[in-house]
């Protein structure tokens, strides 16, 4: 996305023309110079004759981080994900979304906007035609980096949008160029586009969305951050333009509009799952007064919305093995250990539905057991 030469003297003449000299910023330091300002633009924008190698070469690198992705998410490789990341080209024209916001150019924006929506669809399209044209079957179980995608928090938000902040800090300063492949590792934009891709192939729809929202996420997040960080370093040229100000500060409006409305069930979810892991203490607390002495172990304790689901192991000695008699239950197990006693315990703390379940040492779970004894064979 490079500009011509006849864009570029353009872009020359509107950044020095009634510019005040550099000056010290709120942040203490210089603001960058005209120069500096139109390298990282040559850098960001290709156009003219420059444009046509750039477009290809973007969806070359494209295409092939796609298949990667694509292939590491079907062999549960993190690291061959993580290669995928490495080669994404689009931290470009995001980089130049959020330039072009902060130099006052919807026009330019428009453009990258509509780059950005094509190699959206191309990489979705790319993921979701990969397994059809493989006939992979659709029943299959997910891989865990699959999954690992589909359940987006504010942790990822926050992620993202620390990446932006990264991202334009390398832009402005060259000696901060090593950490380039940490800044394309933690945000993550083509992986998850594949998995909402392969999701929507296996009719995942569902899951699909939750895959894309977290794209769409990270995408927001770093045009919104990298646009601050440009702003507050001076990268605006200083001109007194009252129109060039009114279309930053709605460009910067717009996105952090995006931002908020990605925030919001981000947030929701983040709380939940925060109530969840709360009352998943209580209940385990509980759980363990009423064991008390007695051989049973907590295996494990789900809390998912209204439901709470306890996972009991009945864990008596080895002599007590051979032994089937209520005797030797009763040395290890207390008659008072019903199971209706523990459920009322915890429906009175948590106000959600309970279901118990055990497992004895020659039995399945069960969930129908009125005393654990009755569970352990």
């Amino acid at each position: 996305m490079m500009m011509d030469s006849n864009h570029r003297e353009h872009a020359r003449t509107d950044v020095s023309e009634d510019a005040e000299p550099a000056t010290k910023h709120g942040l203490g330091r210089r603001r960058i110079s005209d120069e500096q300002r139109q390298e990282i633009l040559n850098e960001l924008f290709f156009e003219g004759e420059e444009r046509m190698p750039y477009v290809k070469h973007f969806y070359s690198l494209l295409t092939i981080s796609a298949l990667i992705a694509s292939i590491g998410l079907y062999r549960n490789s993190p690291a061959v994900v993580i290669g995928a990341m490495l080669l994404s080209p689009l931290m470009t024209p995001i980089l130049a979304f959020a330039a072009g916001l902060i130099m006052g150019w919807p026009v330019r924006s428009g453009r990258l906007a509509i780059r950005l929506f094509f190699a959206t669809s191309f990489v979705f399209a790319l993921a979701y035609l990969l397994p059809l044209v493989f006939r992979m079957p659709k029943n299959i179980v997910l891989p865990a980096e699959l999954l690992a995608r589909t359940n987006p928090k504010m942790g990822e938000l926050l992620i993202a949008l620390s990446a932006g902040i990264a991202a334009a800090l390398m832009l402005l300063r060259r000696e901060t160029l090593a950490i380039l492949p940490g800044v394309a590792i933690s945000v993550a934009l083509i992986p998850p586009l594949c998995v909402s891709g392969h999701l929507t192939y296996v009719k995942e729809y569902a899951l699909a969305w939750e895959a894309f929202v977290l794209y769409a996420t990270n995408l927001v997040a770093i045009i919104l951050t990298a646009g601050t960080v440009l702003l507050l370093t001076g990268f605006k040229p200083r001109v007194k333009d009252l129109k060039l100000n009114l279309r930053i500060a709605a460009g910067m409006t717009m996105i952090t509009f995006f931002v908020a409305l990605v925030a919001v069930p981000l947030s929701m979810r983040t709380f939940s799952d925060i109530r969840d892991l709360h009352d998943r203490q209580v209940a385990i607390s509980v759980i363990d007064d009423w064991i008390g002495e007695n051989s049973v172990e907590i295996v494990d304790v789900e809390v998912e919305d209204n439901l709470l689901q306890v996972f009991l192991l009945i864990n008596l000695p080895v002599e007590s093995l051979y032994e089937r008699r209520v005797s030797a239950f009763r040395a290890h197990l207390s008659p008072d250990m019903t199971v209706d006693a523990l459920k009322q315990r915890l429906i009175a703390v948590l106000d959600k539905e309970v279901d118990i379940t055990f497992k004895g040492s020659f039995a399945f779970w069960q969930s129908t057991c009125q005393v654990p004894a009755d569970c352990y064979f």
